[in-house]
């Protein structure tokens, strides 16, 4: 269970990563008056948007994994007997 946690920590950390790197970019473009500044802003906010979602998504996976993961180990009589199977 503890990997599946530090993968969902890694992914959030890798999407932080990436909305950061994506509104810097727009932050940017708004200081040093770009002319494409709408498209920067536009493409952000699709990332954003698109990145949302596959987080969404990945969260319920993983939250399920981690749910059946802890119902199995219950239903062996718990983590001491977990590696009889």
């Amino acid at each position: 269970m503890g990997c599946q946690i530090g993968l969902l920590l890694g992914f959030y950390t890798f999407v932080l990563g990436v909305f950061t790197f994506l509104w810097y970019a727009v932050y940017r473009a708004f200081a040093e008056h770009d002319n494409p500044v709408a498209h920067a802003v536009i493409l952000a906010s699709v990332i954003t948007f698109a990145f949302i979602i596959l987080t969404s998504v990945v969260t319920m996976v993983f939250t399920t994994i981690i749910r059946e993961g802890q119902r199995k180990i219950m239903e062996n009589g718990g983590p001491a007997n977990e590696s009889e199977n």
